[in-house]
């Protein structure tokens, strides 16, 4: 008879839930275009990388040469032309008109 074990201690953990629906990385530069107040221009998601290196394994004796990659830094990278990765400023971000005083 198989029984699945429900004791908390053995379970697996879960992972937590986003708060919101995770960002693409269009939906990012717009987001940064907007928080660094940029009006023109075609810009593309820049990430920093740290890569790092050691010995590693599930156990002593299966340790092996391991790499370890991170992001440090998220930002914007101006590009000369639209690409498939750009997004436009002017359309995510545009300059508001000021209205003229009476």
């Amino acid at each position: 008879m198989s029984r699945t074990n429900t004791d908390p201690k053995l379970m697996a953990p879960s992972l937590p839930e986003a708060v919101v629906s995770p960002l693409n990385n269009r939906e990012l530069s717009a987001l940064l275009i907007r928080e660094y107040g940029l009006h023109e221009g075609h810009y593309e998601l820049l990430v920093e990388f740290m890569i790092g290196s050691g010995n590693m394994g599930p156990s002593p004796e299966a340790v092996a040469p391991t790499a370890f990659v991170s992001f440090s830094k998220v930002g914007l990278i101006k590009v000369p032309v639209p690409t498939s990765l750009s997004v436009d400023a002017a359309t995510v971000n545009p300059l508001k008109k000021s209205r003229a005083k009476k």
